[in-house]
This record gives structure tokens, C-alpha cells and sequence, in this order.
């Protein structure tokens, strides 16, 4: 909490989490699994990348942030913690391009770096809200970027092959892996199309499966995501609870029909 919060200096906050070397140190990163994700920071910290890191304090329960200028002149300045509404109104105005954002409760962090980027971390819970897309989505994405800036920014490029996609993208699906979510998903609307399953049983589980898909951070791209997406619209257009549902929302026979026709051209691609 904000008022529990004392004053530190930026070197003991700098100290707890990155190494001599500037980097995240390897203990910090492993106590709770954190997982890393590029962002091109271009011109200044974006309102976009100040929404990620508000968005992962809140989910971990802080209620404010640290704020560290890398500057060697400047990093033995004290800081307090800074309220997160503040933060996301007015950025970082008296830093220059080199900072480390830091969680109050130390789940999270945002790291600028000499490459003209910045590398959010987090633990599982600060990451599924700062990088909503997912941690491989998000690196795959970034790698893209660089690969168009590799001209003008090559430096970038070293940071997407530093922090690449953990797992491939699945176009087909059989190209999917064995036991992941998205597995469950297929094997959920299979079972569904044959009969094992009610539309109920259906829609409850592959909803679980889709986020357990999401937080584990499956990549699927065309033709599969479009599948996969086809589905959720029309559990969209579905109501679990029959005494909510309206005239022109799915039935269960509808609900089936339109699965069965997705996972007939899904498996025939």
C-alpha cells in the first residue's frame, strides 16, 4: 500500500532487481517464474505501455509504483512510490529514455533499454493483465517490428532473438501440441459434434480451455484461429442458462450445427 511505502534510494531498488550488468537479475526472474516481453518504446513511454504496467500493479494488488532514472547522475536520487493514476496520467515527464519502472509489490517491472525498447517482466498473475495477448504473442509480434526496422534499429533485432516465441504458432489443427489448451478445445468441439457432450457441458468447458489457452500462451494462426474464433462467436450467440437466453440467441441444435460445420472445414484444410 502507498502509505506502508517509504522512501528508497535508486540504487537499492535498482540493486533488487537488475543485475550489475543492467539486466534483470536471474533471481528476481525466477522467484515466481517471470517471463519477459519486448515493446518498441519509439519516442516515449506510449499510453499504451503505461496502461500494461497499471494494469499488472492492480492485478497484483499494488497500488502504486517506483520510479528510477538510469542515469548515472541521477540514480542515487531517493524516490517514493507514485500513485498508479499518476503514472498513468503523466508518465515518466522528468526521466530521459533510460528508467526501470518497478511494481510496489515487486511482481512487476518495465526496463528500458539502449535498443529503443522497453522489457516488461511480471509473475504469471502481473502478466496475464499487462500482456493480455499473451507473453509468445506479444514477442512474436515485436519480432515482426524489429525485422522492419532492422535498417534503421538494428539493435532490435538482437532483442527478438534474446526473447523469441517460447512455443511455435499452430496453423493446422494437427499441428497442435498434445495436452496444451487449445488441444482441449479441439477435443471438446469433436466430442460435442458426436454427441458426448450437452451444449451446456460444451460451452462451460471449452471457455475454461480457451482461457487455460490463453494464460499458457498458445499461438494459433490462420486457418486455426479462424476456427477457433468462428467458435466463441457462436457461444457469443449463446446462453448457457436457458431462462436467460433471447428469441435470437442460439439453441442447443443451432449451437451444434454451427460447431460441426467449423470443425468439418477445420479438420479438411
Amino acid at each position: 500500500m502507498i502509505g506502508d511505502a517509504v522512501s528508497r534510494s535508486g540504487v537499492e531498488l535498482a540493486g533488487r532487481v537488475l543485475s550489475p550488468g543492467g539486466d534483470y537479475r536471474a533471481d528476481w526472474l525466477a522467484d515466481g517464474d517471470k517471463q519477459v516481453s519486448p515493446f518498441f518504446l519509439g519516442k516515449g513511454l506510449t499510453v499504451e505501455l503505461r496502461h500494461r504496467m497499471v494494469a499488472g500493479c492492480r492485478a497484483g494488488g499494488a497500488a502504486g509504483l517506483f520510479a528510477v532514472s538510469l542515469q548515472s547522475n541521477r540514480i542515487d536520487n531517493s524516490t517514493s512510490v507514485m500513485p498508479l493514476g499518476e503514472f498513468l496520467e503523466r508518465g515518466l515527464t522528468d526521466f530521459s529514455d533510460r528508467f526501470l519502472v518497478v511494481s510496489s509489490s515487486f511482481d512487476g517491472a518495465m526496463l528500458s533499454t539502449v535498443q529503443g525498447c522497453v522489457l516488461i517482466a511480471g509473475d504469471s498473475r502481473f502478466m496475464r493483465s499487462a500482456v493480455p495477448e499473451g507473453v509468445d504473442q506479444a514477442r512474436a509480434e515485436f519480432a515482426r517490428y524489429a525485422k522492419k526496422l532492422k535498417d534503421k534499429l538494428p539493435g532490435l533485432m538482437c532483442i527478438a532473438r534474446e526473447f523469441g516465441p517460447r512455443k511455435g504458432a499452430w496453423k493446422r489443427s494437427e499441428d497442435v501440441a498434445e495436452g496444451s489448451g487449445t488441444a482441449e478445445q479441439l477435443n471438446l468441439m469433436r466430442a460435442f459434434v458426436a454427441g458426448s457432450l450437452s451444449a451446456r457441458e460444451f460451452a462451460t468447458g471449452w471457455l475454461d480451455a480457451r482461457r487455460r489457452a490463453m494464460n499458457e500462451g498458445d499461438r494459433v494462426i490462420s486457418p486455426l484461429a479462424v476456427a477457433l474464433d468462428e467458435v466463441f462467436s457462436a457461444l457469443e450467440d449463446y446462453s448457457i442458462d436457458p431462462v436467460l437466453r433471447d428469441p435470437d440467441d442460439l439453441t442447443d441444435e443451432e449451437l451444434v450445427e454451427r460447431v460441426r460445420e467449423i470443425t468439418n472445414r477445420m479438420d479438411s484444410v
